[in-house]
């Protein structure tokens, strides 16, 4: 069975890599065949869409009440600084990048074929008789303008099952104009599960299916795992200091 993986993949964030590595090694360690889809990460503008400014501060307040004034100063000026400073750290952010990049291409199973989120909406030719969404947060409409890929909307004209592992929503709610369209994505999963109990929530209350709640697919390998195909790569001279 070849297995083709739909998540966030090269957007410079550890959390996002690691659960791709982990997700696929998994799978290929149980005797499937899986990879990840080469997919592109298309970030919204926030600047040019003041909704999503809007629904994320709302989700802010509905998870926090009042403290949420405290975490959207912090927010704000962790923003501002990283605007004053982007000179600066340009050369570190690409070396970042590069290192990214690396792991990548280096660890992570993936297709040899990279695809916009235009492309993979438009193929007709991909390979796989399964389809996973997941995990991390790729059902967060402030995320992403094309949910529709991420509940794999484009599988539907394949002969293919249509899984989710562990894949976030990570709002508390949804906003009332997108429940008819969450509603049809969710009901367009054949197995669903969540890495959240509020996410397993939110498919209850706006669909007619029922989700899992699941691990994290980091938390799928063991200590040994992770040492073996991961942290025998980590050479450092000296005593350190990590900080996440």
């Amino acid at each position: 069975m070849k297995i083709g993986i739909v998540t966030y993949v090269k957007c410079d964030n550890y959390g996002a890599e690691l659960q791709a590595f982990a997700l696929q090694w998994k799978l290929n360690s149980l005797g499937y065949d899986a990879e990840v889809i080469n997919l592109e990460k298309r970030n919204i503008d926030m600047k040019r869409n003041p909704d999503v400014i809007k629904g994320a501060i709302k989700q802010r307040f509905k998870k926090e009440g009042l403290k949420a004034f405290s975490s959207i100063f912090r927010k704000a000026m962790e923003v501002a600084t990283r605007m004053r400073n982007e000179k600066k750290y340009k050369e570190i952010n690409e070396k970042k990048h590069l290192l990214f990049e690396q792991f990548f291409e280096d660890k992570v199973k993936h297709s040899a074929k990279y695809y916009s989120l235009d492309d993979i909406t438009s193929a007709t030719d991909l390979p796989y008789d399964t389809y996973i969404a997941g995990s991390d947060q790729i059902w967060n409409y402030i995320h992403t303008d094309r949910l529709d890929v991420y509940f794999l909307m484009f599988a539907n004209k394949y002969k293919a099952k249509k899984i989710s592992y562990a894949a976030s929503v990570s709002i508390y709610d949804i906003p009332e104009k997108l429940r008819a369209t969450y509603k049809t994505y969710f009901e367009n999963i054949d197995v669903l599960s969540v890495r959240e109990l509020h996410g397993a929530d939110l498919v209850k209350k706006y669909s007619n299916k029922t989700a899992e709640v699941v691990l994290d697919p980091t938390f799928l390998l063991t200590k040994a795992d992770w040492e073996r195909e991961v942290a025998k790569d980590v050479k450092v001279d000296g005593d350190y200091l990590l900080i996440y």
